[in-house]
């Protein structure tokens, strides 16, 4: 004869109101980072039910069918991980809209410079050094941010069917500014980048073979 243990009944139940909460949860908020402290409108502690499934996971405990629910919903085992994916995802953004990841002092800059400094300490795991390399071979920006911006500035410029040879110091190339001089290209002046005339790069020249070295 079979034996019954109404503990087990008791976990399953538990277990199924916590899944039954979770899916609420990411249907209202289209995910589940939930908070430790969350409690659901019928007072369920979601927060709490969230956090030990993590533990067990963590501990060998949870079985595979308990594992594959949850992940069917989007189950945020790793929340550091998690975190980093989500920026991730908003340095993409940034390079869809941009061309580059030279992004200024914001959020996803802040946070592009971080991983920067830590490539250069060997620091970021291979995965992670890998995913940013898939979005951008020159994530770490070898010419500096600066010549990074200016680039992909005039490669958009030339894209529009721009002709290389007709650019001017006139020739507006963004409506985004450039800030330094440290590039082959100028300053901005005004709200427009613009490429150096004909003659200053001649001039340029001539100095340079003037110069003794």
């Amino acid at each position: 004869m079979a034996s019954f243990d109404p503990r087990e009944a008791a976990v399953s139940r538990s277990r199924r109101l916590g899944l039954a909460a979770a899916q609420s949860y990411r249907d209202q908020y289209g995910h589940l980072d939930v908070p430790v402290d969350h409690i659901d409108p019928s007072g369920y502690t979601l927060g709490t039910f969230i956090t030990t499934m993590r533990d067990a996971v963590k501990a060998g405990r949870l079985e595979a069918d308990w594992t594959a629910e949850l992940d069917a919903l989007g189950m945020i085992w790793d929340k550091h991980d998690a975190a980093w994916r989500s920026r991730l995802a908003a340095a993409a953004d940034y390079h869809r809209m941009h061309g580059h990841l030279a992004a200024p002092t914001t959020p996803v800059g802040a946070w592009l410079a971080e991983q920067r400094h830590l490539a250069t300490r060997h620091e970021p795991d291979t995965a992670r050094a890998d995913a940013l390399t898939a979005l951008a071979p020159d994530w770490r920006l070898p010419h500096g941010a600066d010549w990074h911006r200016k680039y992909h500035l005039l490669r958009a410029h030339l894209a529009t069917g721009a002709d290389p040879a007709t650019l001017t110091s006139a020739s507006p190339m963004a409506t985004a500014p450039c800030s330094s001089s440290k590039t082959p290209f100028p300053k901005s002046e005004g709200p427009n980048c613009t490429m150096p005339s004909r003659k200053s790069r001649s001039q340029s020249r001539t100095t340079r073979s003037n110069t003794p070295g």
